[in-house]
């Protein structure tokens, strides 16, 4: 989460490689395991030792296979594959080979396996991160406890005038232009939210961009608690979009009813007159 950006997010959040591997030498014996593969695949250290890499095959005939996609000279992802735990269940994998030679220059394979349902839940959350943070349509920004940017999404759809570099470690007011938001607003929702660990969804805020100070803008915005295995708040997401030309739409449509009822009551000129001023200062003076 110390990244800078979540500009290309697709590998930010992913847990890291995991060390499921097994070391065989050129004959195709295991000669070095990970404590992962052992737990992977049930057996104990002194039941791996020795033993061939087809072993480990729930049909040994897929070796032959295996074998044939590997190359003495570049990794090679060998694709799905069906381990047999000590047991005696299936346990499928997705394989990567990769040569390398010993100390001694001996050949060697050192063969990584990902549990296929963890690859298909990574791949997954890839994609959940991509789309959220490099494709979705909304700003999402993450903060810590003290209110400080830890990362933000593609900076490019953002409002004129923040700072596009160097908000790592920053408040929202030290990057925003001035005159955005009501600052303190923001802040107390923040705090609201870290002392309560409830989010706050679909906030409609108003303000105003240097691009175009006269015009108010509508955002909507949610802040979400984002909690540790444990439940404590440890940061917070924010989600939002610009719901300007939404909230103009249904202010216009509040006005057209709010006229329909209350001009018209009566046939006088005068009071029609009245009730139209009535309904109408409010909406265009102070």
């Amino acid at each position: 989460m110390d990244d800078a950006t979540f500009h290309d997010a697709s590998g930010v959040l992913s847990q890291p490689d995991d060390e499921t591997y097994a070391l065989l030498d050129a004959q195709g014996v295991l000669i070095g395991w990970s404590p992962r593969l052992q737990r992977l695949l049930g057996y104990p250290a002194q039941e791996m030792r020795a033993r061939r890499g087809t072993d480990l095959l729930y049909t040994p005939a897929d070796a032959a296979a295996l074998v044939g996609r590997c190359r003495p000279d570049a990794a090679v992802e060998l694709g799905q594959a069906v381990l047999r735990h000590r047991d005696g269940h299936a346990v499928e994998v997705t394989l990567l080979a990769r040569p390398i030679l010993s100390a001694a220059g001996e050949r060697q394979w050192l063969i990584h396996a990902r549990d296929s349902e963890a690859t298909r839940r990574r791949e997954l959350g890839d994609a959940l991160l991509r789309g959220l943070f490099t494709e979705s349509p909304f700003l999402i920004d993450i903060f810590d406890t003290r209110l400080r940017f830890v990362a933000q999404n593609d900076a490019e759809r953002r409002t004129a005038g923040f700072a596009r570099t160097n908000f790592i470690g920053r408040t929202m007011s030290e990057v925003a232009p001035p005159g955005l938001l009501d600052m303190e607003a923001l802040e107390a929702r923040q705090k609201h939210v870290l002392e309560s660990g409830e989010a706050l969804i679909q906030t409609e805020v108003r303000g105003r961009t240097p691009r175009d100070p006269d015009r108010e803008r509508v955002w909507s915005e949610s802040i979400l608690p984002l909690k540790n295995h444990v439940g404590e708040v440890i940061a917070l997401a924010h989600v939002v979009a610009d719901v300007t030309d939404r909230a103009r739409a249904r202010e216009r449509l509040t006005l057209v009813n709010d006229a329909s009822i209350r001009i018209g009551s009566t046939l006088d000129v005068l009071t029609t007159s009245r009730e139209l001023v009535e309904v109408a200062v409010p909406q265009f003076a102070d």
